[in-house]
């Protein structure tokens, strides 16, 4: 199989939504670029390119490259350690829940054998491996939060005219590897003359600094293949590579492979989910269809399923919708029970140099990683004080009490000031904390927790490492955590005060 290979770097965040995302005022980004917004950011470009062209599907050339079917524009997946394209994790591969010193590090995929030794198997949490031999790179994207203020007057935000939005996007400065396949050289040639003008816009929200890419490293291959195949005794091991529209003899949508490949599977490892989209050209979402998630493994016996018929469907895919890179597959990509997961740093410290530091630099390099490690913090703080809501809250006087005593105790530093002025209060202040909720639970309870507590749940960086600057990490230390969880608090009584004025409840 022909193959244009090229790598995708994101100047700017991406939002590629997905369903189930939430209410209707937040998004959450794909972990990966699809390839309809590839092939659909490529269309555009073509349409730049040809300004006489009125109808781009009737176009004998487009039709040619986006439409016939005879070019794939397959998923573009994050880049490992050394620059090669990651592909979804098997839903097969397990980790002990609770490991013991010899299971750390160690990766048991099902598919190949059952270990009974493993008493709470449970998914890994990264989204992405890379394969070699035995040892298996594992990765999960960045992601950042911000929260939007969208108003009729940009200088004027209250109840009404304003509308806040939620969006958790791809992080900027992340690579990932994008793959165009095709069955003629010439086709290849034409798509890499407009990769090759160097920036796309793809995405939701460009008009809000999001979704500027660079392309990089634009190669073509006569010869490419997705994922490595192996010999399994008996077995034939199915791996879905992207998300796979899948129907059966009677056009229904059906949850396995056993129609695309005519054998029944013996044994399988696989998750249910619906996929939308929308169309740019008639501003419309996509009708909501049934796939068989990526990283979805099946079993066959070895003598029930056709040669051939592997064959066809690792170089074309199965279901529908392949042209946008739907129904990719890998034949026994990994024949190994046991995978180990080599020791490594984390992804900021392992790309710095290893030199040594003088003391200023190091005093420098803490204070840059710890302002990227507020940044992140600033973020999760942003979008806590938004999605938090307290029910039935107090009214306004107690609010401010509340308020000013968070105040004080940040400056004095006090990680008990909250519960001390709760501790003060009498039996009607002590009943309207109590009949107030947030987050499904007692207002008194919810501020009583410990700094610790409330820091792990709401604050604490979730995606990605700690943030570093030449091998130092920032140091979170009680101060800041009591910093942000105080602030937290803090933001969510001014905004419950704000909202009550806004009401005319203000007492």
């Amino acid at each position: 199989m022909k193959a244009l290979t090229f790598t995708i770097r994101l100047l700017d965040p991406l939002l590629l939504s997905r369903l189930g995302a939430g209410e209707e005022n937040s998004a959450a980004s794909y972990h990966y670029i699809p390839g309809s917004v590839i092939r659909g950011a490529l269309i555009a470009e073509f349409g730049r390119a040809h300004e006489n062209v009125k109808d781009i599907a009737r176009h004998p050339l487009s039709h040619q490259l986006f439409f016939d079917g005879q070019v794939c524009y397959l998923n573009a997946y994050p880049l490992d350690r050394d620059g090669m394209r990651m592909l979804p994790r098997p839903l097969s591969w397990r980790v002990e829940k609770d490991p013991e010193p010899e299971q750390r590090n160690v990766i048991y995929d099902f598919a190949v054998q059952v270990d009974s030794t493993v008493l709470e198997p449970k998914n890994a949490e990264e989204k992405f491996a890379s394969l070699s031999g035995t040892e298996v790179h594992l990765a999960k994207v960045d992601e950042m939060v911000f929260v939007h203020n969208a108003s009729d007057d940009p200088l004027l935000k209250k109840r009404g005219t304003s509308t806040v939005y939620r969006y958790e996007s791809l992080a900027r400065g992340q690579r990932f590897g994008a793959v165009i396949s095709a069955q003629e050289a010439g086709d290849l040639a034409e798509i890499q003359g407009l990769l090759e003008k160097g920036s796309l816009a793809i995405g939701g929200s460009r008009s809000a600094s999001y979704g500027k890419v660079i392309i990089e490293d634009v190669c073509q291959l006569e010869e490419w293949c997705e994922a490595p195949q192996s010999e399994a005794q008996g077995k034939v091991i199915v791996t879905l590579l992207s998300d796979a529209i899948l129907k059966n003899q009677s056009g229904q949508y059906c949850p396995d492979l056993d129609a695309a490949l005519g054998a029944q599977h013996a044994t399988a490892y696989y998750e249910l989910g619906v996929v939308g989209g929308f169309n740019r050209k008639w501003g419309l979402p996509l009708n909501q269809t049934p796939v068989v998630q990526a990283g979805s493994v099946f079993v066959y016996d070895a003598n029930r399923v056709d040669a051939e018929t592997l064959e066809r469907a690792i170089e074309n895919g199965v279901g529908e919708r392949r042209v946008e890179g739907f129904g990719r597959l890998a034949i026994n990509w990994n024949v190994q029970p046991c995978l180990s997961i080599p020791e490594t740093k984390n992804k900021a410290s392992s790309s710095s140099p290893d030199v040594a530091l003088s003391p200023q630099s190091k005093e420098l390099a803490g204070r840059m990683a710890g302002r990227m490690l507020r940044s992140k913090l600033d973020q999760a703080l942003m979008a806590s004080v938004a999605n938090l809501k307290i029910e039935r809250p107090p009214r306004n006087a107690q609010l401010s009490r509340l308020r000013l005593a968070v105040l004080e105790s940040m400056r004095l530093k006090d990680a008990q000031g909250i519960a001390n002025h709760l501790a003060a209060l009498k039996k009607q202040g002590i009943e309207q904390w109590e009949r107030a909720r947030i987050d499904n639970r007692a207002m008194d309870a919810w501020l009583k927790q410990s700094v610790d507590e409330l820091w792990k749940i709401y604050l604490q960086p979730k995606n990605g490492p700690i943030p570093a600057v030449a091998g130092v990490e920032a140091e979170v230390t009680s101060e800041l955590k009591l910093e942000y969880v105080f602030r937290m608090v803090e933001g969510i009584l001014r905004k419950t005060g704000h909202e009550r004025k806004a009401e005319g409840d203000a007492q």
